[in-house]
């Protein structure tokens, strides 16, 4: 794999090889986002890999701080088993509210999808030196993705497996990073078809509203739910949507 960094917009990008396989083809690709870039300091990048049984060593997290031209293994993220279960770090998110502009944001919170793990969710107070498990929130579950709202909660989807292929259950739950607290915000299917859950996405200037996408939901077809009042309740917005493929 590489990080292809541009400087003019996207006209020309720079290759900058990773010492890590990436598995864009494998089991857990819909898992996301793996990359992300630290919003108060945007030299800040950290990535998460997959579980690979065969590169037990460059299993976990990688941080850089040159704007991607090199990165190094984060030596306090040890939350994957690397035996190849689950989709090992399945998502990145910085709590941009824990940093100032020009300096690394203090929060993180990273999604750990494997068989063993002591959590679905970690999370670093010191910039991403220290990891430590968060308890609570589901079981017998792998989270696909999660992103944080301008609410000040995180909303994080789950699948039974890796995806995206085999789902048959999945949940959606809400984490308040204030209070340390979750909630299981699941929308109803009232097909009641065994599938899971995967892209999300938050209104940044409605604290609230939330779109959840199904996976592997194979009849009548996967949906999208709407929320405006997180996850309180729930619009099946497919259902009424007109789609042409």
């Amino acid at each position: 794999g590489a990080v292809l960094v541009s400087s003019d917009r996207g006209n020309t990008f720079t290759p900058h090889p990773l010492s890590f396989r990436v598995g864009g083809n494998e089991d857990g690709r819909n898992a996301g986002e793996r990359l992300q870039v630290d919003p108060n300091l945007g030299s800040v990048l950290f990535y998460g890999t997959m579980n690979d049984s065969s590169q037990a060593s460059t299993n976990g997290l990688w941080k850089s701080t040159d704007q991607g031209a090199s990165c190094s293994k984060v030596s306090g993220f040890n939350a994957l088993s690397s035996d190849g279960t689950g989709a090992g770090v399945a998502f990145v998110a910085f709590y941009e509210p824990s940093g100032v502009k020009g300096s690394p944001t203090k929060t993180i919170f990273a999604g750990v999808s494997t068989s063993t793990a002591a959590s679905t969710l970690y999370k670093s107070t010191d910039g991403g030196v220290t990891w430590a498990a968060v308890s609570g929130g589901p079981t017998g579950q792998m989270p696909q993705r999660g992103v944080i709202g301008p609410d000040g909660n995180m909303y994080i989807t789950y699948g039974n497996a890796p995806g995206p292929n085999g789902m048959t259950a999945g949940q959606v739950w809400k984490y308040s990073i204030g209070l340390n607290t979750w909630q299981n915000i699941t929308p109803p299917d009232k097909y009641n078809y065994p599938s899971g859950f995967s892209g999300v996405a938050v209104d940044p200037a409605k604290p609230g509203t939330v779109v959840v996408m199904t996976m592997d939901h194979w009849w009548p077809s996967d949906t999208m739910y709407r929320s405006t009042n997180g996850g309180t309740s729930w619009v099946d917005v497919g259902a009424t949507a007109t789609r042409d493929s």
